[in-house]
């Protein structure tokens, strides 16, 4: 069977942060509604100086500043670290092929392969150089725009809308 597209991707810490930071903008949104609030009982704490009021507002955005900032770059960090372990100081790297039927997911250095029928991937969603690729128990596949040596990624965004009718694609 012959690839339709090949894409080769290293995972480095650029990129699960951007992974991290994609998957985490849906709780984000209520995040704003939250440092809106935060704003609101801050400024009115201040406007009255009422303590529990400030206090109130400072928590609410130390927490969003979190979230949004240091909870995505700590998550990257993590996995970069414990790729870099298992992999003894190297990135890890995914061989991916994209065949009619299914995908085929070869992680370069340990040689452990995925295979994936396109009716089990549940969303596909982009970021500014990746297309993410998840399926359940958390299973994320990372496509880098600039890693296709088979195919361009304009190409690749209509065959996998097509591929993947049953998936929320955002890309």
């Amino acid at each position: 069977m012959e690839t339709i597209f090949e894409n080769h991707c290293t995972y480095t810490f650029s990129k699960y942060h951007q992974l991290k930071r994609t998957l985490l903008k849906q709780i984000l949104v209520t995040g704003y509604v939250l440092i809106l609030i935060s704003l609101a009982f801050l400024i009115f704490g201040v406007y009255k100086d009422v303590g529990v009021l400030k206090g109130i507002g400072m928590l609410g955005i130390i927490f969003f500043a979190f979230r949004s900032i240091l909870s995505p770059m700590w998550l990257a960090y993590s996995d970069t670290k414990r790729d870099r372990k298992m992999y003894k100081n190297h990135h890890m790297e995914t061989l991916i092929n994209f065949y009619d039927d299914h995908l085929l997911a070869v992680n370069a250095l340990s040689g452990s392969k995925t295979n994936i029928k396109y009716a089990d991937i549940q969303y596909v969603k982009k970021s500014s150089s990746l297309y993410i690729i998840g399926m359940e128990q958390n299973l994320v596949l990372l496509v880098d725009k600039k890693g296709f040596t088979k195919g361009t990624k304009e190409e690749f965004c209509e065959f996998i809308k097509e591929k993947c009718e049953n998936a929320e694609v955002t890309i």
